[in-house]
């Protein structure tokens, strides 16, 4: 049946995909690109990602792809799954097509012959109609697959689970997520299964819970790619990848909720899809190809099945970074290890710590709450090492002096280190003068917080004080004394209170929720845009079309409150002027 809808799929134009009005931006035209190459490009893209939105969807399941063809809810309906899979519905490209076909044809903006199918209201309307029929046909052959992969997935899971005690699987379609976990229970495993999603708080927090480092429970953990990042998830000694990664990027991140440096197992397994030719992808290949590069550049700390085709490699490393360097150094830019800074402080020639001393340290299993070194300096500085939110990563900060703002990359970090614990370190004791100073570099890592947030939740959490307190003053002029105190609450959400504070990156995650939809309403405008989107571009909107209070409160009112970072942390390095 998969080549058979490959076959059908194959014959598609893309219609959903393309615009109501095809026109070209600025920044191609600069580019030296003429209006034929982009619409032959444009036409041919639609056609391409057609075929790969179907073959990708039914590689994850019968349900992904029968989403993609009629929509979330008539596939809950007919795979019979809980409603509560996502906030909002997905799919459905018959039903755009449908759409499409009762209004106008394309408009091409352009100064060169379009194909007639495209821009005749009647020809248009029949190459719509023929869309259909072909998806129509996928339909058909959907219809008669049987269940058999996904209860082979199931069925490895389990054998899995029984092997390793915490299993976590991934797969970046949410229904496919339902599906495995109605698969499981339908076949009479008394095995927890958590389902973790962007949108469902409370099965995040199970997850990270159940799945943390010192956890003895038992259990399946069926996560989108919301959860491959920013969580510890080391309980777990086991990987699976329902579907295959279209990066590396999210390979490494889905196999690193559990290769983390304190993992208490002495190895990890990552388990791959091993499908069939007919469910190849080009995507595949590209991330094969990529791999070869990284592994071939940098070492690679994920290695792949040998199924996989790896070759041998036909091209020394240093070669390849002779004809980089010859292209300009720019070309491999960026290409780098981001943890390779923290490693060289305790391995290689220059690492700071020796390997006897830190395996020393390894082995201690006493507890200790914070660490505090001093060490004569000849201006004030401190580096923190503070523990991670619950199952968060650990932070780690510098300030070079007193008035300094605060170094948070690692690289950054790393170097600044080395650059104040040369070979002369003079140890000190603490006394009276280092913990005033100790004091005021504590105080500045309070306020520091925010800044240890992504870019983009700082952004958040900067245009939720503005617009709250806008609503607050808004309220106030009108005389309503008791909404605007309602909005000053909300404004002062990010604030401590005995001693304690909201978690940040909770509340930024929240209001990303909430002008999610204006942000998409934003990003479908057919307009010109020469720049991307930003969350400043909503702040007239958001203005203009206020959030109801309550529609807030209720958003914020699970927000977890947790200690301020001077509880959290767990090493300190205070550099005391002589």
């Amino acid at each position: 049946m998969a080549r058979a809808i490959r076959a059908a799929a194959e014959r598609l134009r893309g219609i959903g995909l393309i615009e109501m009005v095809i026109e070209m931006p600025e920044s191609f035209r600069s580019e030296g690109w003429t209006d034929e190459r982009y619409l032959n490009g444009r036409l041919s893209a639609a056609r391409h990602l057609s075929l790969y939105n179907v073959m990708s969807r039914l590689r994850s399941s019968r349900a992904a792809l029968f989403e993609h063809l009629l929509g979330t809810q008539q596939a809950v309906d007919h795979f019979i799954l809980p409603n509560r899979i996502k906030g909002t519905d997905t799919g459905d490209i018959v039903g755009k097509i449908r759409n499409r076909m009762a209004g106008e044809p394309v408009i091409c903006a352009l100064q060169c012959e379009a194909p007639h199918w495209l821009v005749n209201r009647e020809a248009f309307r029949e190459a719509c109609d023929e869309e259909i029929r072909r998806y129509e046909e996928i339909l058909g052959y959907l219809r008669a697959m049987s269940a058999d992969r996904e209860k082979t997935k199931v069925q490895r899971l389990l054998l899995l689970v029984e092997q390793h005690r915490q299993v976590i699987a991934f797969d970046s379609h949410l229904i496919t997520l339902s599906v495995i976990e109605k698969e499981i229970k339908d076949a009479g495993a008394r095995i927890p299964v958590f389902l973790a999603t962007g949108a469902d708080h409370s099965g995040r927090k199970k997850v990270m819970r159940a799945f943390s480092r010192d956890s003895q429970s038992r259990g399946i953990a069926l996560c989108s790619d919301s959860m491959s990042e920013g969580v510890n998830l080391q309980g777990a000694s086991a990987v699976m990848h329902l579907d295959m990664p279209s990066v590396v990027r999210v390979a490494e991140q889905r196999v690193g909720r559990v290769d983390r440096m304190d993992s208490p197992h002495a190895e990890i397994e990552a388990y791959w899809p091993n499908d069939p030719e007919e469910f190849a992808l080009r995507a595949d290949e590209k991330f094969v190809m990529r791999y070869q590069t990284v592994e071939t550049l940098l070492g690679s700390n994920m290695p792949l099945p040998e199924s996989f085709g790896l070759k041998e490699r036909d091209q020394d490393p240093k070669e390849m970074f002779r004809v980089a360097e010859e292209l300009g150094a720019q070309a491999w830019d960026g290409i780098q290890d981001a943890f390779s800074p923290v490693r060289d402080l305790i391995e290689g020639a220059t690492a700071l710590i020796a390997g006897d001393i830190y395996s020393e340290y390894l082995g201690v299993r006493t507890r200790v709450l914070s660490r505090v070194g001093l060490v004569r300096a000849g201006t004030p500085w401190a580096f923190f090492a503070v523990a991670g939110v619950k199952h968060g990563a650990p932070k780690w900060v510098f300030f070079e002096g007193e008035k300094a703002s605060p170094v948070v990359r690692l690289d950054r970090v790393c170097a600044l280190l080395r650059q104040h614990l040369a070979e002369d370190v003079v140890n000190l004791r603490l006394d009276t003068r280092a913990s005033q100073h100790l004091r005021h570099f504590l105080d500045r890592l309070d306020e520091s917080e925010p800044a240890l947030l992504p870019k983009k939740k700082q952004r958040a959490l900067d245009q939720m004080f503005e617009i709250t307190r806008l609503y607050a003053l808004k309220a106030q002029k009108a005389g309503d004394a008791r909404l605007a105190a309602q909005w000053d609450a909300l404004a002062a959400a990010t604030k401590v209170r005995d001693g304690r504070r909201p978690d940040l990156e909770t509340v930024a995650e929240y209001w990303l929720d909430l002008v999610r939809p204006l942000w998409f309403e934003k990003l479908k405008d057919r307009k010109k845009r020469r720049r991307p989107l930003l969350l400043k571009d909503l702040r007239s909107d958001l203005i203009k079309r206020p959030f109801a209070i309550g529609e807030l409160e209720d958003k914020f009112r699970d927000v977890p409150y947790v200690d301020a970072l001077d509880e959290r942390i767990a090493a300190c390095i205070l550099g005391v002027p002589a």
